[in-house]
């Protein structure tokens, strides 16, 4: 496996219709993804199971802040619009 979580701002991943992506500050985990009862959901699962695993041991081990900063965006005036 070559994502570590919070290691590469530009690693991404997919499992399944699941997708991860990495950043220093923050993963995101989107998509969809469903577990079948056969083998290819059985590695499916090994894999999420992995990745989060090494998730929790990076942050068990980090100095954290209570809550990280989260951007909003605002909303502009739109120029090329009349007012």
């Amino acid at each position: 496996m070559s994502f570590h979580p919070f290691k590469d701002n530009s690693a991404s991943m997919d499992i399944g219709g699941l997708t991860l992506e990495n950043n220093e500050e923050r993963v995101s985990i989107y998509g969809s993804l469903n577990i079948g009862r056969d083998q290819q959901g059985l590695q499916q699962a090994k894999q999420l199971q992995a990745i989060l695993d090494e998730m929790v041991s990076y942050l068990s081990q980090q100095d954290l802040p209570a809550q990280i900063e989260t951007f909003t965006p605002k909303a502009v005036k739109n120029p090329f619009l009349e007012d």
